[in-house]
């Protein structure tokens, strides 16, 4: 009956170290998702954008109180000594007396010739500019953390690969050893097998080590460490259909030049604000005082005031002209940084196009070449131990498989890479990845 128990002890001591091996196993993992919202938690450069955009976000509402009346309080008490023909006659000019005084002072604007509606409107594209600024930092964030995922997934399969051919080129030198030992093999392919041996494991040396090299640019780039990358294999899905769409795309979508676009609207309105210095403001007042013993009077003051004031500049010197000269300059200058930033970003939308475009041809490419390099391989084996193939055939066609199967991983890759940059460039990569807006937009309320 103990011994019963013991063995039903150790089954279950069993069954529990098998599924939190299980479980461990399967929380390495790391998806491209997780790998991309990782990165934009921990990435300090998004959270200075942000902390831009939430500044100019309450610039906003700080123009937009010139829309609301002011309230002034003016409180005053000292000492003052006043000569005029009453003091004089009283024969107290050069005697201090004491001052007190208070104001309270309410101003609203009536019109001001749009300036203040102007500079909310500026300050509105500002804040959209910088929104699509943080947003282009989210997108390259993004974007790095996808290259850092895949290249570790890269990195990992071609370490599969090597640990493949090594064992591959032991098995190849086991038979040659059963075929020597049978009198059918000879000591110089033994031999010749030993060095091709030696090369694959040189090949899983170098594997494992930009291994750890892409490993550490992940960690650089994500924050965490990789333990082993998951392959995202919705490509079809993630792509533009066409060219034209892609460039379609980028043109309405690209952060970097809608910001640019939100720049120019801003240039414009601020030429428009220094235009509005052209013209009158004109604001009602509120006011009420109290004076005592102020000048020649020794008692008090009261006084009260409703009225609607106009103040024109007429002349600073030509200041306002060259002002909006200048303005208007700016805006010239950043319509033309605009054009030069769509023209930069359709070149490389092309560019990714003709990189995800032969990675597809050289992908289906691949996949052939493996299917016939492991059917070459087998063919040549069987040869091998009937003498119709030399060890040099079979050890070649090895290499072969062992090349194709590197060139396909690499193939897949990059296909996954160009096609997420495309939506990257696009403004379009978290969203294609479904990342929550809140790890990187800002309100602008905030």
């Amino acid at each position: 009956m103990l011994t019963g128990n013991k063995k039903q002890l150790s089954l279950g001591v069993l069954f529990i170290g098998v599924f939190l091996f299980v479980v461990s196993s399967a929380s390495a993992e790391t998806t491209l998702q997780e790998s991309v919202s990782s990165a934009l938690k921990t990435n300090p450069q998004l959270q200075i954008l942000q902390h831009n955009q939430r500044a100019v976000g309450h610039q906003v509402n700080q123009v937009r109180s010139g829309y609301f009346p002011r309230l002034d309080l003016t409180l005053g008490y000292g000492t003052e000594a006043h000569d005029d023909e009453i003091t004089r006659a009283r024969g107290d000019d050069d005697t201090f007396q004491d001052r007190g005084e208070a104001a309270l002072q309410l101003t609203q604007l009536l019109y001001d010739g749009g300036e203040t509606s102007r500079r909310v409107a500026a300050e509105k594209e500002k804040f959209a500019s910088a929104q699509k600024r943080v947003l282009d930092n989210a997108e390259a964030i993004a974007l790095d953390a996808v290259i850092a995922h895949m290249q570790v997934y890269r990195q990992q399969e071609l370490v599969q690969l090597a640990e493949k051919n090594v064992k591959d080129h032991e098995d190849i030198i086991g038979m040659l050893e059963e075929l020597q030992e049978a009198g059918a093999g000879s000591v110089a392919d033994v031999v010749q097998a030993q060095g091709r041996l030696a090369r694959s494991r040189a090949s899983l040396a170098n594997a494992r080590s930009d291994l750890r090299q892409a490993q550490a640019n992940y960690l650089r780039v994500v924050g965490h460490p990789l333990d082993e990358a998951t392959f995202n294999a919705l490509v079809a899905a993630v792509a533009p259909a066409t060219l034209e769409q892609a460039l379609e795309l980028t043109e309405c979508g690209n952060p970097k030049v809608l910001a640019l676009k939100a720049n120019m609207r801003e240039a414009n309105q601020r030429v428009a604000v220094v235009g509005s210095k052209f013209y009158p403001k004109t604001h009602l007042e509120l006011r009420t005082s109290y004076e005592e013993e102020v000048e020649s009077s020794q008692t008090y003051e009261r006084n009260h005031q409703a009225m609607v004031r106009l103040r024109w500049n007429l002349l600073n010197g030509g200041a306002d002209y060259y002002e909006r000269k200048a303005a208007a300059s700016r805006f010239s200058q950043t319509s033309s940084e605009h054009s030069n930033q769509l023209l930069d970003v359709l070149e490389e939308t092309r560019n990714t196009w003709a990189e995800y475009e032969a990675a597809q041809e050289s992908k289906a490419a691949y996949y052939d070449a493996v299917d016939y390099n492991n059917k070459t391989l087998d063919s040549y084996l069987k040869q091998f131990r009937v003498s119709q193939r030399t060890l040099l055939d079979v050890l070649d066609a090895r290499n072969e498989l062992y090349q194709s199967s590197g060139q396909l991983v690499t193939s897949r890759v990059n296909e996954v890479i160009a096609a997420y940059r495309l939506r990257a460039l696009a403004g379009q990569l978290n969203e294609t990845l479904e990342i929550q807006p809140r790890l990187f937009e800002v309100a602008m309320s905030e």
